[in-house]
């Protein structure tokens, strides 16, 4: 059997959607629910906060588990090597960083997710990773758009 590690994906899911997909940096907001994980930068990371509908939930008593979550657009997500290309909605793989619990959530809730994304090199290749930093339920009621994201005209490196 074949095992991809979380960064494979990432750069993966990049090479398929450089060019017009997306998810959308913004700044952080408080959790309501699971801790915070730590604080731990890592060089060339960046932010995201999206609202997204949970598909399946970790496996319960693992630490460390993955959340598989379907996420609106981000306009502003940016590839390995910076460059602002977007990402279009989908399902897709959340780690979660030490310290988050995906505990009370269950399949179909929709929340605002905040991950990072960072840039690792795995021999020779550079690869994207991501985790969650923070899981915060939302209101019964609130949808999450599908779509094709709209990063700016020029991709930029920020």
């Amino acid at each position: 059997m074949l095992a991809l590690s979380p960064g494979f994906v990432a750069s993966l899911i990049t090479a398929l959607t450089a060019g017009g997909s997306g998810c959308t940096r913004s700044e952080p907001k408080p959790a309501v629910n699971s801790g915070a994980a730590s604080a731990d930068s890592r060089e060339g990371q960046r932010e995201y906060v999206v609202r997204a509908r949970i598909e399946r939930l970790p496996e319960p008593g693992r630490p460390g588990g993955v959340m598989v979550a379907y996420h609106e657009p981000i306009d502003e997500f940016a590839d390995v090597d910076g460059r602002v290309v977007g990402m279009n909605s989908m399902a897709m793989d959340f780690p979660l960083a030490p310290g988050v619990s995906a505990e009370g959530l269950r399949v179909g809730d929709v929340v605002e997710l905040r991950f990072r994304t960072w840039p690792e090199r795995i021999g020779s290749t550079r690869v994207l990773s991501w985790d969650v930093l923070q899981i915060r339920p939302l209101p019964a009621g609130t949808t999450v758009r599908s779509g094709r994201a709209s990063p700016p005209a020029t991709p930029s490196l920020r």
